[in-house]
């Protein structure tokens, strides 16, 4: 039987220096989504690969200046 539920890593607060596990990200359950959920534009992908790069800390805070704002 398929899978019902599907593992999401979501950012639950900015980084504040040392990365503490369990803290800076929130795992979740969420139901599985069917394409009469998606809405005009809206597209379902799978990501089989999540990789993070330390850099990336000073993206998520703010600290660094980029062309984008920072994320959350």
């Amino acid at each position: 039987m398929a899978a019902q539920t599907y593992t999401s890593v979501v950012l639950a607060e900015r980084p504040k220096g040392i990365l503490i596990p369990g803290q800076m990200f929130t795992i979740k359950q969420n139901p599985i989504l069917k394409d009469s959920d998606l809405k005009d534009g809206e597209v379902l992908i799978e990501s089989l690969y999540l990789s993070l790069d330390p850099a990336m800390t000073g993206w998520m805070s703010g600290k660094y200046k980029l062309s984008l704002p920072p994320l959350l």
